[in-house]
């Protein structure tokens, strides 16, 4: 059995020594995550995380005609927070290095074959999107997902056809 992280759950202001997660609380889709020794509000001061997860996981989907216009739309992302849209040439899995969502599996592998993600701010209701010409180079070839960024979730894999 492999299993696969869904979402993760981490701290916007997180250090080491915090102690998150040394209490959780769940109720409905909210979720509770203490960190007693914080320091936000003094030496140990602690704090205490709210996560709504009805959010999640982003979901991604596009319009238009491969090649030419498309539109990508991602939506239930986390509200006014950023997403980055990634994209690969092969579906499979991946484990993001780095420091923003390290350790995540995503289904691309290896991603960003020319560089970085593309990121972008969701509105108020979870959605963005992102509008491009897809070269026909591009269809049946190119796999692409998105990692909603403050919960470090990813979204499904689409491959442009």
């Amino acid at each position: 059995v492999n299993p696969v992280q869904s979402t993760k759950i981490i701290a916007s202001d997180g250090a080491a020594g915090d102690c998150f997660g040394s209490s959780v609380a769940i109720s409905g889709s909210n979720v509770i995550v203490g960190a007693y020794f914080d320091d936000d509000n003094g030496s140990s001061s602690g704090s205490a995380y709210l996560y709504d997860l009805r959010c999640g996981p982003p979901e991604l989907s596009y319009k238009g005609t491969c090649p030419g216009e498309i539109t990508i739309e991602i939506s239930k992302a986390t509200p006014n927070d950023l997403v980055a849209l990634i994209y690969g040439l092969h579906a499979g899995y991946y484990i993001l290095p780095g420091q923003t969502c390290a350790g995540i599996v995503i289904g691309i592998r290896p991603p960003f074959p020319n560089g970085v993600p593309w990121i972008d701010t969701a509105d108020a209701d979870g959605n963005t999107s992102f509008i491009g010409n897809a070269p026909r180079s591009a269809c049946g070839k190119i796999y692409i997902q998105v990692v909603d960024i403050a919960t470090c979730t990813p979204s499904n894999v689409i491959l442009l056809e």
